[in-house]
């Protein structure tokens, strides 16, 4: 099942340079961490760079945009999954989310949303504008008990829960080339415009997780998607013909179209470096990729996770660098799929990722058992 699963994120088999774009595709690339974009994409493809990466955005072919799965680099055709289709189907959903995020906006949910994104819309009319200069227009325009006091930055503002399904909704992309770190409305920003259905959306969402995360429940999608149960349970209606099967003592579902697909799938051959909060490691089932309960806890923490390396299509151990005087000093952790004769190989895919970060390979550490990377 592994298999299965790390073929979806293409990290089966790696693209050669001519279709390295390709790797965006369907969900685009991970922010979390330093480079974690362009090592993401090397993951997946022959030729990645990180001054192509930066042409790409400069050019606007592809778009840099807060997701309900965080931020990531897409394709502009993948900006509809991860933003409209992931909105509230209604106005109990969003409320149940809301109630989910601790939020303290009172009243009318759906109608505050409605004006906080047209407040959002005439802002980004006029001007790409900063996170703060957006959260300061959706506060004035709604009334105060949408809004409360923020520890974090010492003032009143909009309710974060509420600003980010108003993001969700309006889909502002990062601006880059502008002074700053500034947003747009996607369809000022890119040509041809994305369109962002929330129905259409939702559908390809549920496309993508049922081929990322199966053999899979009701449960996981909530988990995946961070929302409650009743939601999760009228997305999955919307699914296309499954099939039931028992995995790892518990009955799932998988498309009944990928049936034979999934039996027939193979581990892949060589090593894969993936970063860290990389889309592979969001799955909702982690003991798939990592069974061993101590072991899970050490790629998946409170902050600061590592990444995972895989060789021929075993999750080898968990990884960690630190980027200092040109150097790249890199400490390992074994997992379950940890193998003697796995260092000599993930030190030459370390060596490519150290030259993607513009610095040479320094020491690699393997750890003794129980410490951390």
């Amino acid at each position: 099942m592994l298999a299965w699963r790390l073929s979806a994120h293409g990290l089966q088999t790696r693209l050669p340079r001519v279709r390295r774009a390709e790797a965006l595709r369907p969900v685009g690339l991970r922010t979390g961490g330093p480079d974690s974009a362009v090592v993401g994409w090397h993951a997946r493809a022959d030729g990645a760079t990180s001054s192509e990466l930066s042409t790409a955005l400069l050019e606007r072919r592809w778009v840099d945009a807060p997701t309900v799965r965080g931020t990531r680099i897409l394709d502009p055709t993948g900006l509809e999954t991860l933003t409209a289709g992931a909105l509230p189907p209604d106005d109990a959903a969003l409320a149940d989310r809301l109630r989910r995020r601790s939020t303290r906006a009172a009243g009318d949910l759906g109608a505050l949303l409605r004006a906080g994104v047209d407040a959002a819309h005439a802002a980004l009319a006029e001007r790409p504008r900063s996170q703060a200069e957006l959260s300061q227009a959706v506060t004035a325009a709604l009334p105060s008990q949408a809004s409360a006091f923020c520890r974090g930055c010492g003032d009143v503002h909009v309710d974060n829960g509420l600003f980010s399904v108003v993001g969700l909704t309006v889909g502002w992309v990062r601006a880059h080339g502008e002074d700053g770190d500034r947003y747009a409305r996607p369809d000022l920003w890119l040509s041809p415009t994305p369109r962002l259905d929330p129905q259409s959306g939702a559908a390809a969402l549920m496309a993508w997780h049922l081929r990322a995360h199966s053999p899979t429940d009701p449960g996981e999608l909530a988990t995946f998607l961070a929302i409650g149960r009743a939601e999760a349970e009228l997305r999955w209606q919307g699914a296309d013909e499954l099939a039931a099967v028992e995995y790892d003592g518990r009955r799932a579902w998988l498309p009944a179209a990928d049936l034979d697909a999934v039996r027939d799938a193979g581990p892949a051959e060589g090593v894969r470096l993936v970063p860290p909060y990389d889309a592979v490691l969001e799955a909702p089932d982690r003991a798939t990729l990592v069974p061993d309960p101590a072991r899970r806890r050490e790629v998946w923490r409170t902050a600061a996770n590592p990444g995972i390396a895989l060789v021929d299509g075993a999750v080898s151990c968990a990884w960690r660098a630190t980027k200092r005087s040109g150097r790249l000093d890199v400490r390992l952790l074994p997992l379950d799929g940890w193998r003697s004769a796995h260092p000599p190989a993930i030190g030459a895919e370390l060596s490519d990722v150290a030259a993607l970060r513009g610095v040479e390979l320094g020491s690699v550490e393997v750890p003794r058992d129980g410490q951390r990377p």
